[in-house]
């Protein structure tokens, strides 16, 4: 139980998420591994490193001037492997004109 969160609160949160997550229809699932004891903060950095490198070679520099629909995006959830080792469940909403570079290069 979160103590600092009060359960309405928590509710809230994840029936925003979920409203986010069913806006756009979804079209591949990514795992992404870290393959190493890592720490949280240096596993989503990881993530978000990841996830503007890609943004940069499916859309470009300016990748954040474009308008949501046309950029890709993700919701996901990390986990750990039996080893300890943290990795991350993406659920992808990519634009299909972007679908094979995306598969290309994810």
């Amino acid at each position: 139980m979160n103590t600092l969160t009060p359960s309405t609160e928590r509710q809230r949160t994840r029936d925003a998420i979920i409203e986010l997550a069913l806006e756009r229809p979804r079209s591949h699932w990514v795992t992404l591994n870290c393959h190493r004891d890592l720490p949280d903060d240096v596993a989503y950095r990881r993530l978000l490193r990841w996830r503007t490198e890609l943004m940069r070679r499916l859309h470009g520099q300016r990748f954040y001037q474009l308008p949501e629909i046309d950029r890709f995006e993700f919701v996901g959830a990390r986990e750990f492997t039996q080893a300890g080792e943290p990795h991350f469940h993406l659920v992808c909403s990519v634009p299909e004109y972007l679908a094979k570079t995306f598969e290309r290069i994810a």
